[in-house]
């Protein structure tokens, strides 16, 4: 993302700050600007009384420039930063039409409900998001604080093949970022033999190439590589050590449509599991970039 544009779907809860501050983390020391976004629909901006109270749109036009200059004071001064609202019939197709505008190469969003503390809790817009968004889509758990730049970029995959495009993401983003990487190989409930070497994890799912340079980082100590054999999600990632500054990354679903998310049942219970920043991409996201 060095030189590109984040989008924030933002909203004025502890849920739009969390997601702000992982744009902002995400932004850090990269030269990346950030989009904030209020969506709103058009019954949320347009009186619903006839005949129409008068003074009603100046009321939410000034509480929405005022959560919209406290978005901004969030975000440091060496960052580039644009605000706007944008309206329309709903709120997820308003996403990603401004993140399509934009040419966001990412769009960030908070977990919401009453999930855990650091922990991702899915509302209707975000579920919504994770099955259609074009863009990768960042999703902050709930309290997130950490102030950026990130740390390491931790890339999940499991024992069947179709681990190209994810593996491809994490070195790309590893480079541009110029932070390490870490390499898991997930095997969930024994699905399949995973060995105890998770390069050889990624020469079986993804192409040779892309195994070949994972292996080089990792004899130059710039990336790692573990297996994590649990008898389910929740246990394989309160296994890891995670950092402050991680990121996590995980590929959709292989029925997902060629350009889309669509998160299956394991990314699912990793977004719930995770205490970290996940980051789930389109399939076939490297092949189109």
């Amino acid at each position: 993302m060095a030189g590109g544009r984040i989008l924030v779907a933002y909203i004025a809860t502890d849920g739009g700050i969390d997601a702000l501050r992982l744009a902002v983390a995400l932004a850090k020391e990269r030269d990346t600007a950030i989009d904030i976004v209020m969506a709103m629909t058009n019954h949320e901006v347009t009186p619903g009384l006839y005949p129409r109270v008068r003074g009603y749109e100046t009321i939410v036009e000034q509480h929405i420039a005022g959560w919209l200059d406290d978005a901004r004071a969030e975000v440091p001064s060496d960052i580039e930063v644009t605000t706007r609202v944008a309206v329309g019939d709903s709120i997820p197709q308003i996403i990603i039409d401004q993140a399509t505008g934009l040419s966001s190469e990412i769009v960030v969003v908070g977990s919401q409900g009453g999930g855990l503390f650091r922990r991702v809790t899915l509302g209707s817009v975000v579920n919504t998001l994770l099955h259609s968004c074009p863009v990768p889509l960042a999703i902050a758990p709930r309290g997130y604080n950490y102030p950026g730049p990130i740390q390491r970029i931790t890339v999940l995959f499991g024992t069947r093949p179709g681990a190209t495009d994810i593996i491809a993401v994490g070195l790309d983003r590893a480079a541009r970022f110029g932070v390490p990487l870490r390499f898991v190989s997930l095997n969930i409930a024994g699905e399949q033999p995973a060995g105890s070497d998770a390069l050889e994890g990624i020469e079986r799912t993804a192409s040779a190439e892309l195994a070949h340079r994972a292996r080089s980082l990792v004899d130059a100590n710039q990336a790692t590589a573990e297996v994590v054999e649990a008898p389910s999600i929740e246990t394989a990632t309160s296994g890891l050590s995670w950092l402050p500054g991680d990121v996590a990354y995980v590929g959709s679903s292989r029925i997902a449509p060629e350009g889309r998310l669509f998160l299956g049942t394991t990314a699912t219970q990793i977004l719930r599991y995770t205490p970290v920043p996940t980051i789930v991409i389109p399939n076939g996201y490297m092949d189109n970039s």
